[in-house]
């Protein structure tokens, strides 16, 4: 009765974490259901979006083409020399129509020239390329009312309704503090769910903590050994993580410190009372530390499994595995090893000693999201460096049969770059870790250094408000701003310049709109009769029409770049017609209202777009 008692009580620990699980799961189902009986906005009242379609409709009369085409039309701004409004490349559509670029050119622009577009004027060609005459007020109007009616939903499109994206990003370790090493992953899965949400997505964010492993046998032996349960207490983070530095610099001198590491484990994956108790305590105290980094940083997430639910899953896929033959256990060691083929090389699924490895987690982890979300997508948001390892574990798991319900699925490793301090990779357990939070703090200091010199009429509050907004958004900027590819490293002046490539840069363009409608007292509103005068005031409605399409290539590509380069080049178009144009200076009535309401366009999408990348806006600076 004592040993059955014992047991019972072992579970508890976990079974109650288990019931979280299962809860947050069903909680995450019920939120999909309700997202995809949602009517999302549409493309249709684009101006681009119809000149699209009109397009395609004389295709069809041209070319008798049945095939799906729209997605192969690529509008775009011709170069500065051709005297155009629009251009088209007809050279990916001669591949699907098997006929020359140049009679594509040749029998399309004729066909645009003989149908009554209304928002076409003519169609001429060069070589390949046929370039477009738009009616320019007519385009005009279209946009500007578009904006005004969908103010925060444009950029929205429902290109993807019905679908189910699976994001795991950010991911840390715990029991330590949350290190600029996950910075990248944690704010590019952001803006990718941003991004697939705004394209009519369904997404399932989920934080896989990295809370179980060898690396807590570490851990706890280190507590045992030289910790003090006070300062633990006092400071729960940063005692942890010196203990794991401490360990490794013990191991050093001390090698079998391992082996009664891997022992202490062995116990912990045996559901060892006194181990689990301590292993839930620090999971609890690093999580609640973690999650206030992420409030700062507006970092949300629909689940938060970490690999340690997986563990009694992980042996049931390893089971499976030798079953299906697509694992040995090795003769000589005893350790368990996956088999992939395609000319990948085995790993471990199991050690010499019995205790489970991450790639079966991971492998049990891959099962779940298949079976509880039927995704059409997984993207596992984690550094370059890890490529190889999710070919093998994503291998495995074809050869298993996992994709037959859903032979389209796809599942792809979403790399990245490193972030650098002083040229060189951080690493936790040699003590050189850099973390987010002080990285925060600094960024904060440098943005209140700015808003100090820039403003002194403002008061504290505003001050320190306005600091935290530009201070994290100008890291999570110089993070989002380039390919996800490159390496990061920091510059503070170019991070917080005005001049442009930075967050403060783009903020201030808003704040500076905001400021010329304060100053015209007036609430913004599309007028009856909306005009231009200026060229510059077209070529930014222009630019104004091309966000959705952006949103749209970003989510094709995984490139939040893309939405930062289409950013500041609005930015800079709209202070070039800030430069050029003298808003409250305009006498007319319906020009003034037709430029508030441009203006007012061109700050929403601002803001529309810093809101994909996870950065605020502020109403001053």
């Amino acid at each position: 009765m004592l040993k059955l008692l014992q047991k019972l009580q072992k579970r508890d620990e976990f079974t109650s974490y288990q019931k979280e699980v299962e809860l947050s799961i069903k909680n995450t189902q019920k939120k999909i259901a309700k997202e995809q009986k949602q009517k999302l906005p549409s493309l249709l009242h684009n101006p681009l979006e119809q000149i699209k379609l009109e397009i395609v409709k004389c295709l069809r009369e041209c070319f008798n083409a049945n095939v799906d085409i729209v997605n192969e039309i690529n509008i775009e701004l011709p170069p500065s020399h051709i005297e155009a409004d629009l251009t088209i490349s007809t050279f990916e559509l001669s591949k699907i129509l098997k006929s020359d670029p140049i009679i594509i050119a040749q029998k399309l622009a004729g066909t645009i020239n003989q149908a009554n577009s209304s928002l076409i004027a003519k169609a001429e060609i060069i070589n390949g390329f046929i370039n477009l005459s738009l009616k320019q007020s007519s385009f005009y109007s279209s946009i500007l009312r578009e904006i005004n009616e969908q103010k925060d939903a444009f950029g929205s499109s429902d290109i993807n309704a019905k679908k189910v994206a699976v994001m795991d990003y950010s991911s840390p370790n715990v029991a330590k503090p949350i290190g600029v090493g996950h910075m990248r992953s944690t704010n590019i899965g952001q803006a990718l769910k941003n991004i697939y949400e705004k394209t009519g997505y369904s997404v399932v964010g989920h934080n896989y903590l990295g809370d179980w492993g060898t690396q807590f046998g570490k851990l706890i032996y280190a507590y045992q050994t030289w910790g003090d349960k006070d300062k633990i207490k006092q400071n729960p983070l940063n005692e942890l993580k010196n203990l794991y530095v401490k360990f490794h610099e013990e191991a050093e001198k001390d090698p079998k410190l391992e082996d009664k590491a891997r022992e202490i484990f062995k116990k912990l994956e045996k559901r060892d009372k006194e181990l689990l108790s301590l292993w839930k305590e620090f999971r609890d105290l690093s999580i609640e530390g973690i999650k206030k980094t992420y409030r700062r940083l507006g970092i949300n997430f629909d689940l938060w499994i970490g690999e340690s639910y997986f563990n009694e899953r992980s042996r049931e896929i390893i089971q499976e595995c030798l079953d299906k033959k697509l694992g040995h256990q090795d003769p000589e060691t005893g350790a368990i090893v996956a088999d992939p083929s395609d000319n990948l090389p085995t790993f471990l699924l199991q050690k010499q000693d019995g205790t489970t490895l991450y790639s079966a987690r991971d492998l049990a982890n891959l099962k779940l999201r298949l079976e509880k979300f039927n995704p059409n997508e997984i993207l596992y948001i984690v550094g370059d460096d890890q490529k190889l390892y999710f070919s093998q574990i994503i291998n495995i798991a074809q050869r298993l049969n996992w994709f037959q319900n859903n032979p389209q699925i796809q599942i792809e490793h979403i790399g990245f770059g490193l972030v650098l301090s002083d040229g060189k990779k951080m690493s936790t357990r040699k003590g050189s870790l850099v973390e987010l939070e002080d990285l925060i703090d600094e960024s904060v200091n440098q943005a209140e250094k700015i808003i100090r010199q820039k403003n002194q009429n403002l008061d504290e509050k505003n001050i320190k408000e306005i600091s935290e907004i530009l201070g994290i958004g100008a890291i999570i900027y110089n993070d989002l701003r380039q390919s996800r590819t490159r390496n990061v490293s920091f510059d503070w002046d170019k991070m917080f310049s005005f001049e442009g490539g930075s967050s403060v840069y783009l903020q201030y363009t808003y704040v500076r709109i905001q400021s010329i409608l304060r100053k015209i007292a007036q609430t913004p509103k599309t007028p009856k009769n909306i005009r231009f005068e200026n060229a510059i005031e077209f070529n930014l409605s222009k630019k104004l029409a091309f966000f959705p399409f952006v949103i749209i290539k970003a989510e094709k590509f995984k490139s939040p770049h893309l939405i930062a380069t289409y950013l500041e080049e609005l930015a800079q178009s709209f202070n070039n017609f800030y430069n050029e144009i003298r808003i409250i200076e305009t006498q007319d009535q319906d020009l003034l209202n037709s430029r508030i309401a441009l203006i007012t366009s061109v700050a929403l999408t601002i803001k529309n777009g810093l809101t994909l990348l996870n950065i605020k806006t502020p109403k001053r600076m």
